[in-house]
């Protein structure tokens, strides 16, 4: 079975924490690490055995990428989708897609003009409290909502 080829640009917190899930998981390889300022990546590319890469571009150059990750700073989502659709490769967006109706819109209109997937990273949907309080609103059992704050609290081993 082919392994599918996951590069990440961002490693920050949540960048760190998929590319790691990938590579302990069966059936992915992390190819590469992109991010800003390329010491930042060097560290966790050892670690991985992969590639720290200085530019997107170069990242996505490699044929061995299938899928992006794009964990970067929520003001730098637009670019990385957009060049990896452009490239052929799916993409794995952190929340929130992002900043404007514009460029979401930009995105998933690249994603499916290159025949790509674009998913997005949003697990909270899939937790049984708010599949419940979901499920409420839509049945109409705590009224109409006119405005909604959620928050939720989690620890960071």
């Amino acid at each position: 079975m082919k392994r599918v080829g996951v590069g990440v640009t961002g490693t920050g917190y949540m960048g760190q924490l998929e590319a790691r899930l990938c590579a302990s998981m069966g059936g992915y390889e992390v190819i590469g690490l992109h991010n800003r300022s390329v010491h930042k990546a060097q560290a966790l590319a050892q670690e991985l055995s992969c590639r720290a890469y200085g530019s997107l571009d170069e990242l996505l150059a490699d044929r061995r990428l299938d899928a992006l990750i794009v964990a970067t700073p929520n003001n730098v989502h637009l670019e990385p989708v957009l060049k990896a659709a452009a490239q052929g490769v799916h993409v794995f967006l952190e929340k929130p897609m992002g900043l404007s109706v514009t460029q979401c819109a930009e995105m998933m209109a690249a994603a499916k003009q290159a025949g790509v997937t674009l998913f997005m990273g949003h697990p909270q949907r899939f937790m049984d409290g708010l599949r419940r309080a979901r499920q409420l609103l839509i049945d109409g059992e705590i009224g109409r909502a006119v405005a909604l704050r959620v928050e939720r609290f989690f620890w960071v081993e």
